[in-house]
């Protein structure tokens, strides 16, 4: 590791910089200054381990997920290295937000093939809200999706957002169907993502 850091700092700075503002993107926290020095030393104390990708699901995948708009460089060394497959990160992807009336959306998903989790959009329904709105394509991937969380032990309600990618059919359309008048929510805001 050590030996990375000091062949490849740019790169390694670069690295560092997205998954910070990813972290802070998301609102999952906002790392000090001091954060990258930090680091930065801390692969000087390890510098004869190697630098490998590990423990996938623990260690990258939070990132991975964030995907192509934020973590280029990131996702990019995680195709050069066969950490993940190629086809999981299109060429180029484009991104796609909307934000529709409370359902019914007009929107057929089904389960992605192949054992990975996630849903895409197979059919719109003519003249329902997703139809009308013009900007969902059969064949997009849902990225994110809003939902109405509730706190255990109360009945306070917050709107958050959550990454479908990972979710199986069942979870993402709880997610949508939990977009109720009674929590005072009149839309569902959701990404969808598709290549190009």
């Amino acid at each position: 590791m050590g030996e990375t850091q000091k062949n490849h700092l740019s790169l390694v700075e670069t690295v560092l910089d997205e998954m910070a503002a990813g972290l802070k993107t998301k609102n999952v926290c906002c790392l000090d200054p001091g954060y990258k020095d930090r680091l930065l030393a801390y692969t000087r104390v390890v510098e004869m381990f190697p630098p490998k990708v590990k423990e996938f699901p623990w260690r990258n995948q939070y990132f991975y997920n964030l995907g192509e708009d934020l973590m280029p460089e990131h996702n990019g060394l995680l195709r050069d290295v066969g950490a993940v497959p190629a086809k999981e990160f299109p060429a180029k992807e484009r991104l796609v937000k909307v934000k529709l009336p409370l359902p019914p959306l007009g929107i057929v998903f089904e389960e992605i093939e192949g054992g990975r989790s996630g849903v895409v959009v197979t059919a719109l329904t003519t003249g329902g809200a997703a139809e009308v709105d013009g900007q969902i394509l059969i064949g997009d991937r849902l990225v994110t999706t809003t939902a109405v969380k509730i706190s255990p032990g109360t009945s306070s309600a917050a709107l958050v957002e959550i990454d479908c990618r990972n979710l199986d059919f069942d979870t993402v359309v709880s997610a949508i169907g939990s977009h109720q008048p009674k929590f005072r929510v009149d839309a569902v805001e959701m990404t969808f993502s598709r290549a190009e």
